[in-house]
């Protein structure tokens, strides 16, 4: 099983190296990391160069211009060429056994579109903790808590079917998923157009509510903190 961690990246690159060894370290090691700088002006680029020599899964490529945030998530997804996709900012970390656990749940749940999530660890820019996000409040119930799923992964699992969560998201004018942490099929991005190059604000919820109200089936929440956000 095979995982895109996408890495869209401008001007992060004292952060960078930490981001990209975050994933590497991984147990589960069949993955690329495709990284699309978005004309950064410090020195991401020569930072995104060295790991490009010294470890084939990781590419890049630079946009002649800043094309926006927006712009750039879908800039380093069409980079992309493994069945599942998760975008990773430049300054956050992914935490040890984060895609194993998420292999585990895919296998699980069998041949089904759907979108993954997990809590992630709060940190400063030293990397230190400082405390941890959980599922966003109203949008995640208690009765969506899957007592098998909970079992096989010793902490809270949550499922709930897509257009469900999607009313709940548009009743409390909220998101579901941390940006960081979130998984789909990459075949699910093409078929809802993307993230929408021209949106300015919040391209990665709107883009997530247009695969809640497409082709996703069930959205999972694991309640462990398998990412770190800065």
């Amino acid at each position: 099983m095979k995982f895109s961690v996408c890495i869209p990246n401008f001007n992060y690159a004292s952060y960078l190296g930490r981001t990209i060894d975050s994933v590497l370290a991984q147990s589960h090691t069949d993955f690329e990391i495709p990284i699309a700088d978005n004309k950064s002006t410090d020195a991401s680029w020569e930072v995104i160069q060295q790991y490009v020599t010294s470890d084939k899964r990781v590419k890049a490529s630079k946009n002649p211009t800043n094309v926006g945030f927006a712009g750039n998530l879908d800039a380093v997804s069409r980079m992309v060429s493994a069945e599942y996709t998760i975008m990773l900012s430049s300054d956050d970390l992914m935490g040890e056994g984060a895609l194993e656990t998420y292999k585990q749940l895919i296998e699980l749940i069998g041949n089904q579109s759907f979108l993954i999530s997990s809590t992630w660890h709060v940190i400063d820019p030293d990397d230190n903790r400082t405390g941890i996000s959980r599922t966003p409040s109203k949008v995640w119930k208690k009765s969506d808590i899957d007592a098998e799923l909970s079992q096989q992964f010793g902490c809270d699992v949550y499922k709930v079917a897509a257009g469900q969560l999607l009313n709940r998201c548009l009743s409390y004018s909220k998101g579901a998923f941390n940006f960081a942490a979130t998984c789909y099929r990459t075949e699910d991005y093409e078929k809802v157009g993307g993230y929408g190059g021209t949106r300015m604000m919040n391209p990665d919820k709107w883009f997530h509510f247009r695969l809640l109200g497409g082709p996703v089936e069930y959205a999972y929440f694991i309640d462990k903190p398998l990412f770190s956000y800065r």
